[in-house]
């Protein structure tokens, strides 16, 4: 019951015998309505307030797993990065030994190379000096008087 709607019951209830029980009983059925009325609105009100703090639970929830897949999402990605730069490590690793194992046996193949070339000098300057002698020897032959031959 609203004010506008109980005024015309108040005023006759004024005019009655017993006007002010009346008018008591009327404003205690009004201040019961109206707090009935609260109550109803409070318990709506606590209702829609419970359903939403679900509803934010349930969001924090969903929040929190997805915060906890991008933490070991990141840590997955930095395990991979590692194991690739261990990777690429290991394959840098193996490149240059395989140029040093490359670079010792070309160098190899130069001192043999450089050996064989000095050994074949040296023959060849052993040669020279051997025709240099029988040279002069047969210089020495052929003007000491004896003659070749003869």
């Amino acid at each position: 019951m609203d004010g506008v709607s109980a005024a015309p019951l108040v005023k006759k209830s004024l005019n009655d015998a017993g006007a002010e029980d009346k008018l008591l009983e009327l404003l205690m059925r009004y201040l019961n309505e109206q707090r009935s009325q609260t109550a109803d609105e409070a318990d709506d009100t606590a209702a829609v307030l419970e359903e939403e703090r679900e509803e934010n639970e349930q969001i924090d929830q969903v929040v929190e797993k997805e915060e906890d897949g991008l933490g070991e999402a990141l840590f997955k990605a930095a395990q991979l990065e590692k194991k690739n730069d261990k990777k690429e490590e290991q394959k840098l690793d193996n490149r240059e030994q395989q140029l040093e194992t490359e670079l010792e046996n070309e160098e190899g193949e130069l001192e043999t190379t450089l050996e064989e070339r000095e050994k074949d000098i040296l023959e060849n300057i052993e040669r020279e000096l051997l025709l240099i002698e029988l040279k002069k020897e047969l210089s020495k032959k052929s003007s000491g008087g004896v003659q070749p031959g003869k």
